[in-house]
């Protein structure tokens, strides 16, 4: 989630995201692959760290012989994300779940203040998950 670094520490901050039944077999598949240590995707070095952020774009620069340098980076991921969600909610007349799709965004939405956001600890959980 996007913050500050000393916020991501902080409880206040937390940032739940409800997985399907499938996402969740997958994490338990790769917890037991990863020996039941502290970090689910461990760094290459040492399984005491985190992946740093920069494994992942190592692995676009690199998967198919490069054919995805310059052409994907995570942060596309949260692009896609933000099109597709936007894209479905005008098809089906849920414009008001753009403040869903900018909470899991970590976006402030738009209308609403900053502080107003920030005192916000509605999850709208029951929406998310569909």
């Amino acid at each position: 989630m996007k913050l500050n670094v000393e916020d991501k520490a902080n409880e206040a901050f937390g940032h739940d995201v409800p997985l399907s039944r499938q996402a969740v077999d997958v994490l338990r598949a790769v917890r037991i692959m990863t020996g039941f240590r502290p970090w689910l995707f461990p760094n290459d070095r040492s399984w005491r760290e985190p992946m740093s952020d920069a494994a992942i774009s190592t692995m676009y620069k690199r998967m198919r012989a490069g054919a995805y340098k310059g052409r994907m980076v995570p942060h596309g991921w949260r692009a896609a994300f933000s099109t597709l969600m936007n894209e479905w909610a005008a098809e089906h007349g849920r414009e008001g779940d753009r403040m869903i799709i900018d909470m899991i965004l970590a976006h402030v939405p738009a209308g609403m203040s900053a502080s107003e956001w920030a005192y916000n600890r509605a999850r709208y959980l029951k929406r998310r998950r569909k």
